[in-house]
């Protein structure tokens, strides 16, 4: 039995380790999560939920994009984006939320087009408007914006 449950405990720190992502810092983790708060619900994640998605991470539980997805499954979200709400709204709450600012009619376009077509989930269109903002491609303007929001939120 004990043979058997260090066996266990070996899998899984080996499974934990092989996906964690150790290119992160503890800082960079919780900037990201925090990013991910003020995308979905526009507010700053309490100390307690910023640790423990910050540790999921660190620890290999959830992938960033996990944490971003499993927000979904919150009921703060599925007040704010019940069922039947629109993406046209959903994506333009969330460039308002991050970016402080409407959507350009195309990029609007776009987001509405690829979430009408299951091209992406909402999960994953914020997560891309996220890194969007931080491109060096994007605009000054708009990572000055999501930088601020972030470093308020933390």
């Amino acid at each position: 039995m004990k043979k058997f449950l260090l066996g266990v405990m070996g899998l899984f720190l080996l499974y934990s380790n092989s996906h964690a992502d150790n290119s992160l810092s503890h800082e960079e983790i919780q900037r990201l999560v925090t990013e991910i708060y003020v995308a979905t619900f526009e507010r700053a994640p309490a100390y307690s939920g910023l640790m423990y998605w910050t540790n999921a991470v660190e620890t290999g539980i959830f992938t960033i994009e996990q944490v971003a997805q499993s927000f979904f499954d919150q009921p703060e979200t599925q007040a704010k984006f019940p069922g039947g709400s629109s993406n046209t709204e959903f994506i333009t709450t969330i460039f308002s939320n991050t970016l402080s600012r409407a959507p350009a009619q195309a990029g609007l376009t776009y987001w509405v087009d690829a979430l009408d077509r299951g091209a992406f989930r909402r999960d994953q269109a914020i997560m891309t408007i996220l890194n969007g903002a931080k491109a060096e491609t994007g605009s000054a303007t708009d990572a000055a914006m999501l930088a601020k929001k972030t470093d308020i939120g933390l």
